[in-house]
């Protein structure tokens, strides 16, 4: 006989659960953050984290190919770790330990002079060490907006094993 999972154990899968169907509603109808990676991750030291952002936004066509008035900024522990694909070495982490990822799919026509693309953003954390265990968020702000972010993912890493 199988022995039933204990009430953490469910409550830390319902949690994951939940937490990796994050989604944002769309701000304004043109923009839309979500993601495709579990929101709590526990990996052993020495593997790589994989953090996992979509942003689709749209744009008149008269302005040309949608371009990104979002700015994505990544943080650690609200620490800046990137503003856009700019790095920033005071946030603590080794640049050679970090990759940001980017691609975009191709435009499409979404109707009444609409042309909108998704951005993939995906933060790579190679060889994990303890340090890289924290609170990761995912933030946009809207140009022109103020310094308030209009959307927001967060993710938790922790990090298993000795240093």
């Amino acid at each position: 006989m199988t022995p039933l999972p204990t009430l953490s154990h469910l409550l830390l899968l319902i949690f994951t659960v939940v937490l990796s169907q994050q989604s944002l509603e769309a701000v304004g109808d043109t923009a839309q953050l979500t993601t495709s990676t579990q929101t709590f991750q526990s990996l052993i030291v020495g593997l790589t984290a994989r953090i996992q952002c979509s942003l689709y936004h749209c744009t008149t066509a008269t302005s040309g190919e949608p371009a990104v008035s979002d700015s994505v900024l990544w943080l650690k522990d609200d620490l800046l770790v990137f503003n856009g694909t700019d790095f920033q070495p005071t946030s603590g982490i080794e640049p050679g330990n970090i990759v940001l990822q980017r691609s975009f799919t191709t435009p499409e026509d979404a109707g009444e002079g609409k042309r909108c693309v998704t951005e993939e953003l995906t933060l790579l954390l190679k060889n994990l060490s303890k340090k890289e265990a924290g609170e990761y968020r995912c933030q946009v702000r809207k140009a022109g907006e103020g310094s308030q972010p209009t959307q927001q993912l967060d993710f938790r890493l922790d990090v298993l094993g000795r240093c």
